[in-house]
């Protein structure tokens, strides 16, 4: 059994200083929300075994936040380049390529390819991964390859500021 957790980066500044857009910061809400979202996910006892994110300062940002607050090492995080401005068929590519030791993953992005993501993955169909937000689903399956063979089952849905 696999648990994955699709996340979109807290939210962040309208510019970053040298004018990219790689380079935006989270903002003082952002840093708040990426925290509370590691607190709510240790409260519902899903503790991801490694974090794969977009390697984009805001993405990198929230998956620090989350990992501090479940009180591990940034050591599980995963920095992807080619996750920034990736189709979700390039995020389904590296998530099927994780190591089948790990049961369950936090994979940390951006959209319009994380709301493809989660309907490309799972039955469940929304508008808009908002930022900070985030889904679990659990598959049957054994091995991160077979992620394409069936749709994820929908465990919960949460977005700042993660009451309950």
């Amino acid at each position: 059994m696999k648990t994955l957790i699709i996340m979109r980066h807290a939210k962040t500044e309208m510019h970053s200083i040298d004018g990219t857009d790689f380079s935006r910061h989270l903002t003082a809400e952002g840093f708040a929300a990426s925290t509370a979202a590691g607190k709510y996910l240790f409260k519902k006892q899903i503790m991801p075994n490694k974090i794969l994110s977009s390697s984009a300062l805001r993405a990198a940002q929230t998956a620090q936040k989350v990992v501090s607050a479940l009180g591990q090492t940034e050591s599980m995080i995963e920095l992807e380049d080619s996750m920034y401005n990736a189709a979700e068929k390039r995020v389904v590519s590296l998530i099927s390529a994780v190591d089948n030791e790990i049961d369950t993953l936090l994979v940390v992005g951006h959209n319009p390819t994380f709301t493809k993501l989660v309907r490309k993955v799972s039955e469940v169909r929304i508008d808009n991964l908002t930022p900070g937000s985030f889904i679990a689903l659990r598959y049957h399956i054994n091995n991160w390859s077979e992620l394409g063979t069936q749709k994820g089952e929908f465990l919960f849905f949460a977005r700042p500021p993660f009451a309950g």
